[in-house]
């Protein structure tokens, strides 16, 4: 519709009598006086014009297909489908979006995220370091619960995680020496593989975050899921106290 009237300049359209005319289609009519001519039906009954100092009224011939209209599932567009196309997914509800949306990517990299949680808790388990699977499946609920959040679109609520509200950990994190008995740290091979397992799972929930800001980012530059991105720094900070606990424990036994 934008293209008619602004790069052909016409001002009269025609569409089907099954044509489906969005919300956002509807708007641009409105606001740019744009004659909208249903094919089959006389121009003085569509209602389609701009009444003199009045909004353009809604045309009632105007409705979606008949398969659209029964469709069990809803564009962003508001394009409505019977069935789900492969190259979409749900958003939320019976919405669906291509699966290249950044909320849907957002999805795909907490699932790996929380896949890898899991793979470093076995890990734990094998070498019999029970407090570390412990503390792993302390992130791997908060991961699910930043998850679960951001699809159902309600807000994330606060939690502690290792014992620690989100003014505590910042002051472990920034202040290690103090708290766990060991300074920041440079990764190391020597480390050890669970260790370096934390640093692993550090960095990607750093990914994470950097997906979470772009797939709520508004167009000043700010975010509308705020808590979702507090809560994976959190998240990443959590890991660092992990790893740099784990190396202080091991360590003590060492010395």
């Amino acid at each position: 519709m934008r293209q008619l009237f602004l790069r052909r300049g016409e001002t009269e359209i025609h569409v089907s009598r099954d044509a489906y005319v969005t919300d956002q289609a509807r708007s641009y009519i409105r606001e740019n006086g744009i004659r909208l001519i249903v094919d089959g039906v006389p121009p003085a009954s569509t209602g389609a014009t701009r009444p003199a100092g009045g909004a353009l009224p809604e045309n009632d011939a105007i409705r979606p297909a008949k398969e659209m209209a029964q469709g069990r599932f809803v564009t962003l567009d508001g394009r409505r489908l019977s069935e789900k196309p492969e190259h979409m997914t749900h958003l939320h509800a019976n919405v669906l979006v291509p699966k290249t949306h950044p909320r849907i990517a957002l999805r795909g990299r907490l699932d790996d995220l929380e896949a890898d949680i899991l793979n470093l808790q076995l890990r734990a388990l094998e070498e019999g370091n029970g407090k570390l699977v412990d503390a792993l499946q302390q992130t791997l609920d908060f991961a699910r619960k930043i998850l679960g959040a951001e699809v159902a679109e309600k807000p994330l609520e606060d939690t502690e995680l290792l014992g620690m509200d989100e003014a505590a950990q910042r002051r472990v994190s920034h202040n290690p020496k103090k708290y766990l008995g060991v300074g920041h740290l440079m990764p190391d091979v020597h480390m050890g593989a669970l260790a370096l397992g934390l640093n692993k799972l550090r960095t990607e929930t750093r990914e994470v975050e950097l997906a979470c800001v772009a797939a709520f980012e508004r167009p000043d530059g700010s975010s509308e899921r705020t808590d979702l991105v507090r809560a994976l720094n959190r998240l990443s900070s959590t890991f660092y106290i992990m790893m740099l606990g784990v190396i202080a424990e091991r360590t003590a036994k060492e010395s």
